[in-house]
């Protein structure tokens, strides 16, 4: 049996969201967490010098988001047909809209932090919420199909990262309230939860 190996530094970062579509895969994988003194060794055998990436049957794939989209084709986590494949990239998409305004703002300079901080909290975010927890709301409890896909461990990641820089920001959003409770008790993965702990 194949054992998937995600190698990624030890905290959550971009392997985050891999590590969610792995665990709840149902796959057999390995969460590798990498020591600072191996990295300069093991940054040589990685294709782009970079992680997260995957080991796997001698190949090692590259990119967050390839591996997510190939772990969750592995373990029927993209829906049910070729159209709701392609909605899960779609929301995908759009989380990742979110995560490049995120990046900008945490890691850019300091001068531009406050106009950055606005767009983020207080242009982008609320509409994100309203578009995401339309779609959750109207769709029967998921972003797309009638199960819990990739898509919805994305978005249920970027909740939680963004709720870390803003306690607040979840408060009144029912609807995302209730799709995070019901995430967390999705089987695989709420065992997968429980070791992790909160998101740091």
């Amino acid at each position: 049996m194949t054992v998937y190996k995600l190698i990624y530094f030890d905290i959550a970062g971009r392997g985050e969201v891999p590590r969610l579509v792995l665990a709840q895969s149902g796959l057999q994988w390995e969460d590798y967490r990498i020591k600072k003194d191996e990295w300069p060794e093991l940054k040589k055998k990685m294709p782009f010098g970079q992680v997260p990436a995957l080991e796997f049957d001698g190949t090692i794939l590259a990119q967050g988001n390839a591996i997510s989209r190939f772990i969750a084709r592995k373990g029927g986590l993209v829906g049910e047909t070729e159209l709701e494949s392609a909605q899960c990239d779609m929301w995908v998409d759009y989380c990742m809209d979110l995560a490049m305004l995120y990046i900008k703002w945490k890691y850019g300079k300091e001068e531009e932090k406050p106009e950055l901080g606005k767009k983020l909290f207080e242009e982008f975010l609320p509409n994100f919420m309203k578009k995401t927890s339309g779609q959750i709301n109207a769709n029967g409890g998921w972003l797309v199909g009638k199960k819990i896909t990739w898509a919805d461990l994305t978005l249920f990641h970027f909740m939680e990262l963004m709720a870390l820089q803003k306690p607040d920001v979840l408060e009144g959003q029912d609807e995302l309230n209730a799709f995070h409770t019901r995430v967390k008790s999705q089987q695989p993965l709420s065992e997968y939860l429980g070791k992790r702990g909160p998101l740091q």
